[in-house]
């Protein structure tokens, strides 16, 4: 993902994760290239309250968590 960005070879980001240890590379990449957008899907019956936190509050920067079944958070 942050290759992708570094490159200019994206405009939008889907991570299908529940593992909070994306939220770092996540916010990196919310603060560094600001022209990006970051969605965050959830697999099913499973969820993540970190990576859920940052997208709702970096929604201002074209971000969105979803949930299962396309619920955006």
């Amino acid at each position: 993902m942050m290759g992708d960005c570094s490159l200019n070879q994206t405009d939008v980001l889907v991570l299908v994760t529940s593992d909070s240890d994306l939220v770092p590379p996540v916010e990196f990449i919310q603060k560094s290239y600001t022209n990006k957008t970051v969605k965050v899907y959830f697999p099913p019956n499973s969820f993540c309250n970190d990576l859920n936190y940052n997208m709702i509050k970096d929604k201002k920067k074209s971000s969105e968590a979803i949930k299962q079944y396309g619920e955006i958070c």
